[in-house]
């Protein structure tokens, strides 16, 4: 199956064709959220609703119109899921990767070398890159047990608000 996000891949993020599963869960994330899709194999990842992710995880995600969430077949726990918002101001679009054998250092790094960003401060729980020229928000958490990254689409007035305060 060719998992395809709700996000199209920004300019400053080469899309590159659907990449088979890799592996890493980074790679997997990088591949279908950040440049545009991916392939998994039923052995690789099986469609779930979206009360199967943590609670945590959807307390934090809201109540999104539209989702479309995979459990990864792999040790532990780990989702890749995609929202959308209807009637909402901020992040119409989500896509992002969680998971319990994910740890936030290691994965940060990954990410923010392929942002070409800084990684921040080594103990934060959050890390944000803000691209509102290309209209979305990167993240790398942890939501209780989970490593969660994450890329957020920017709604007009997130758009207007970053350029604003730059």
């Amino acid at each position: 199956m060719i998992i395809a996000p709700p996000i199209p891949a920004a300019p400053n993020l080469a899309a590159a064709p659907a990449a088979a599963y890799s592996g890493s869960l980074e790679n997997v994330f990088i591949s279908a959220c950040l440049d545009g899709a991916v392939s998994l194999s039923d052995q690789d990842a099986q469609p779930v609703q979206f009360d199967s992710l943590p609670k945590a995880l959807k307390g934090k995600l809201g109540t999104p119109e539209k989702t479309q969430v995979w459990m990864l077949q792999r040790p532990g726990h780990s989702y890749l899921y995609m929202a959308e918002y209807a009637d909402r101001d901020l992040s119409p679009k989500v896509c992002g990767l969680a998971s319990d054998q994910l740890k936030i250092k290691p994965a940060r790094e990954v990410l923010a070398a392929r942002l070409n960003g800084a990684t921040g401060d080594n103990n934060a729980v959050t890390t944000e890159w803000h691209f509102p020229e290309d209209g979305y928000f990167a993240l790398a958490s942890r939501v209780r047990e989970y490593t969660v990254l994450q890329v957020n689409q920017m709604s007009d007035f997130q758009r207007q608000e970053a350029l604003r305060n730059r």
